[in-house]
């Protein structure tokens, strides 16, 4: 730990406190990169609007992680889950236990369903983020249940909310910095509360900056992203564009989905994995491969999700309860429904990293019907969109993807995509089924539309919104394991030698715009 050290004493970079002026609260998720990041936005606010950080952790933090925030001058702390302090939140535990009965009773009267859509402690949406929280671990969305898991989740969750709430208005918070804004845990509650109390909130993924609003929420935080490129759509290069997504689902590139961070990106994994395969199928071969008894009216591809993946972080404004709801209850429509359509389920290509391999198999073996066929996995997402003449889907890149191909898609709810009419966005469970139950008014995009959606994939997942690579931070892909920790430090410690975080031009370009 001998680089880790050297840096915690060399940092020359601090924040410094000014008597009697405002705060603003940075959300800690005890991650390297995010504390580094966090530290640095939270130098360049402190020096640009001359206001005090206040760091928020849970109860026992890292110790390493506290060393990087102190190194920076943030010292001072305050704890969600303060053991030694709680019963001195009489008020907060007596509102968490009277909350926590209330709606354990409206769940029993009106189901999960209404506690997902409709949950607001004090005028704070959480619903959702309890629910996702719920259901990451041990498949919990195939039967959620009122147990002693998701009861433990509920009264923290609403705890949590309270003491926020508490915090932000006892300090005088005007900002929140963090990290993330899915579950229920800090940050995804820090997401809620700031903007129920009309706080700036900042979501920072390292050079990239979204501010949060009710809008955000509902619509997903690549809202304001639509927005701007309808601003620019006539400016983006089609050729440029075009050559992008020939790349893209040739699976020869893995600059794919630049906004999130993996390294190559969170879901560049989804594409590679999607566009793997080379066999390439007719029309003719498929139809065989699937031994349809029949000829069918039109072939639909219906898309399927990874369930616990955070159903809610692209948005609250969703038809379903999550992503095994939509799928269950699409399946039973077709099997009770439609004897005309051909019906193939594209399972989700990270379906084995979740552990959901055996959880499609037994939702699929409930719904058998002559037309509802499984997707043969050594097909990729090209070929097969070359094949259909529909894509069904939550709110999936496919969809996206499809009407590159001039086909159009049916969703459940916003996605990164959502505006310009690339596709059908449905906003209840009415209006989606009775979409399914017309699918020959359905027509296909004309060439400008196409082109339009071209633009727009290129331009959501290459676009830098706000800020420069660091010159300074190491790039994360090269350091993302923990045994990794020290060598970081050691490229991070010469690259400061040449200049430091305040010369660093991610600093320049955050504090510009702060």
């Amino acid at each position: 730990m001998i680089h880790f050290n050297n840096f915690i004493k060399n940092n020359k970079n601090k924040v410094k406190y000014f008597e009697g002026a405002d705060n603003f609260l940075i959300v800690d998720r005890e991650r390297l990169y995010q504390s580094i990041y966090l530290s640095i936005f939270a130098l360049a606010l402190n020096k640009k609007k001359n206001i005090n950080p206040l760091l928020l952790v849970n109860n026992h933090q890292d110790k390493n992680i506290s060393k990087i925030y102190k190194s920076f001058g943030i010292s001072k702390c305050i704890k969600i889950f303060d053991i030694y302090n709680i019963f001195f939140d009489f008020v907060i535990l007596c509102k968490t236990f009277l909350y926590s009965c209330l709606n354990i009773i409206k769940i029993k009267a009106y189901g999960f369903e209404w506690f997902v859509k409709e949950l607001k402690i004090e005028n704070i949406k959480i619903g959702d983020l309890i629910f996702d929280t719920y259901i990451r671990r041990d498949h919990s969305y195939i039967n959620p249940k009122i147990n002693i898991k998701f009861i433990k989740i509920l009264i923290t969750s609403i705890f949590r909310t309270l003491k926020m709430k508490k915090i932000v208005l006892k300090n005088n918070i005007k900002y929140v910095i963090n990290q993330s804004n899915t579950y229920s845990y800090n940050s995804g509650i820090s997401t809620r509360v700031g903007v129920a109390l009309n706080k700036v909130v900042y979501f920072q993924e390292e050079n990239h900056l979204t501010i949060y609003s009710e809008k955000a929420i509902k619509r997903g935080k690549f809202v304001i992203r639509n927005e701007y490129f309808n601003k620019i759509k006539d400016k983006i290069n089609i050729i440029k564009a075009k050559s992008f997504f020939k790349n893209r689902m040739n699976g020869k590139s893995s600059k794919v989905h630049l906004n999130t961070f993996d390294g190559t990106g969170v879901k560049s994994s989804d594409i590679l994995y999607s566009n793997r395969f080379k066999k390439i199928y007719t029309k003719k071969k498929l139809i065989e491969t699937l031994k349809c008894q029949k000829e069918y009216k039109k072939i639909i591809l219906l898309g399927a999700h990874a369930y616990s993946d955070a159903p809610h972080s692209m948005g609250t404004d969703f038809v379903f309860m999550d992503y095994y709801s939509k799928l269950k209850e699409t399946l039973e429509f077709i099997v009770k429904n439609d004897n005309e359509n051909l019906w193939i389920i594209k399972p989700h290509p990270m379906e084995k990293y979740y552990d959901e391999t055996k959880i499609n198999e037994n939702l699929f073996k409930k719904f058998k019907k002559h037309n509802i066929k499984i997707c043969p996995k050594d097909i990729n997402t090209k070929n097969i969109l070359k094949l259909v003449d529909c894509v069904v889907t939550g709110r999936g890149t496919i969809s996206m993807e499809a009407a590159c191909y001039g086909l159009n898609a049916i969703t459940a709810g916003s996605n990164p995509y959502s505006g310009n009419d690339l596709f059908t966005e449905c906003t209840n469970k009415k209006n989606y089924f009775n979409k399914l139950s017309n699918l020959e008014n359905l027509k296909k995009l004309k060439q400008t539309k196409i082109n339009l959606a071209i633009k727009k994939i290129f331009f959501i997942e290459n676009f830098q919104p706000k800020f420069s690579y660091s010159d300074v931070i190491p790039a994360r892909k090269k350091y993302h394991a923990p045994k990794s920790f020290n060598k970081f430090f050691l490229e991070l410690n010469m690259n400061l030698k040449s200049k430091n975080f305040e010369e660093d031009v991610f600093f320049k370009d955050l504090s510009l715009f702060l």
